[in-house]
């Protein structure tokens, strides 16, 4: 058999190990800060993936990508 990739369980993580950590580093505030996303835009994506309308894992995670980078790069 031919070698297979691992898959991360980002579903997982962003429907229900991170709650809190997308709560603080996708809030208004964050968002705001990085003046990259429009807050209520991302804001309605966390809240339909959270109730299951959708499943915007993915896109979650690169914004906390992305919001981590801005904020460990942004000043330097």
């Amino acid at each position: 058999r031919s070698k297979a990739g691992f898959g991360a369980p980002v579903e997982h993580w962003v429907r229900h190990d991170l709650d809190a950590y997308i709560s603080k580093n996708l809030s208004k505030n964050a968002i705001k800060s990085s003046n990259l996303f429009e807050y209520s835009e991302v804001n309605h994506i966390v809240v339909s993936n959270k109730e299951g309308k959708i499943n915007a894992s993915y896109n979650i995670w690169s914004f906390l990508a992305i919001e981590s980078w801005i904020k460990q790069f942004k000043n330097k």
